[in-house]
């Protein structure tokens, strides 16, 4: 992982894509993310693939878990037309670090315990209240895979 994001601005970005809820301990975004590539392969769309956490809807359960909804989308431009089933959302522009987390995706939460629990806590930029997000924008191979790459954007002010 990227110990020292990049810091940029975006625009606005609309996502287009489908919707489920999760948890920290009985993660199913795998499940989630299947289902997307799969609806992707039936329209014909090869696309880059975001992950958004909507921490506005998340809610803590009694053994310390968290539940929460995610959504997985593309950028509506990457559609000739948006498939009926799928949900639209814009993510709001503004500014952002950009961590580069690389490896196998079980270890996605040490990058994101490095991010809250070290940078977040040291860093001169304050967190926003908007949603973080990912973008998968290559080639994921297998969960395990020591070739993956993904791209954490945290909101900070």
């Amino acid at each position: 992982m990227s110990v020292t994001p990049q810091i940029i601005e975006t625009e606005d970005i609309v996502i287009a894509g489908i919707r489920g809820t999760t948890t920290l301990y009985n993660n199913s975004l795998s499940k989630l993310w299947s289902q997307y590539m799969k609806m992707c392969r039936i329209h014909n769309m090869n696309t880059i693939g975001y992950s958004i956490y909507e921490s506005h809807n998340a809610s803590y359960l009694e053994n310390d878990d968290l539940r929460f909804s995610v959504m997985i989308g593309s950028p509506i431009e990457a559609f000739s037309t948006v498939p009926k089933s799928f949900e639209k959302k814009t993510l709001s522009k503004g500014k952002y670090a950009v961590f580069t987390h690389t490896g196998s995706f079980q270890n996605l939460v040490l990058s994101y315990d490095y991010i809250y629990g070290v940078w977040a806590m040291s860093s001169k930029f304050q967190l926003d209240n908007r949603e973080s997000y990912e973008i998968y924008d290559g080639q994921v191979c297998e969960y395990t895979d020591a070739d993956n790459y993904v791209l954490i954007y945290i909101p900070i002010k």
